[in-house]
């Protein structure tokens, strides 16, 4: 018998955790629950957009938000909301509402494309500050990590003190979040709305 197979048994506590049928019960609720406050803050975004539609691509309300849900990112289980949302070749226009177990959640605005080439950034970003002192801008050229932590995001004020905006730049999307803690999870909806009606006004 090599070193490595003495490492094959289970100890005391790995042998709880596999008892325990209560955890995975309770994820399985908590998942069901989750997929419900997403689907009532989906519902609502509806219809607060519908105010909006003339700024809002049309193949973004051609389907109801799409509820997304997986095992892994980055280690941990996650929810994903998006709406309204179209995400084409020519252009990105979305709204992600991100529940990341063992995290945080989290509301961003991404996008790129036609709609991005009409944005001042810089005077977007300014004006979304006053109302959300904790917005988050991402730094990465990969626009499709969801982390907030850097380097991926950094903090508005400090993107708007060290980005340069000159006609050369190479920056072709914007992802503007906001992060919110579990424990202010009674805000979350208020958040998210207040969030895309603020976006909205300003786009």
């Amino acid at each position: 018998m090599s070193p490595k197979d003495t490492n094959l048994s289970l100890n005391d506590d790995d042998l709880r955790f596999l008892s325990d049928r209560e955890i995975f019960l309770k994820k399985r609720q908590l998942s069901d629950h989750i997929i419900d406050i997403l689907g009532d803050i989906e519902s609502h975004i509806q219809q607060t957009a519908v105010d909006y539609v003339h700024k809002i691509p049309e193949s973004a309300f051609q389907k109801r938000g799409k509820i997304s849900r997986g095992e892994n990112y980055l280690g941990f289980p996650w929810f994903i909301l998006d709406h309204p949302a179209t995400f084409q070749k020519e252009q990105v226009f979305a709204f992600r509402t991100f529940v990341w177990w063992g995290n945080y959640f989290s509301i961003t605005f991404h996008i790129a494309g036609a709609g991005f080439e009409k944005l001042n950034v810089k005077e977007f970003i300014s004006q979304l500050l006053p109302t959300f002192p904790t917005l988050l801008i991402c730094t990465n050229e990969n626009q499709w990590e969801h982390f907030l932590e850097r380097p991926n995001f950094v903090p508005a004020e400090e993107f708007l003190q060290e980005t340069k905006f000159t006609n050369e730049s190479r920056q072709t999307f914007l992802k503007a979040a906001i992060q919110i803690p579990f424990e202010e999870s009674e805000t979350l909806k208020n958040k998210v709305l207040l969030f895309v009606r603020t976006v909205l006004d300003l786009y």
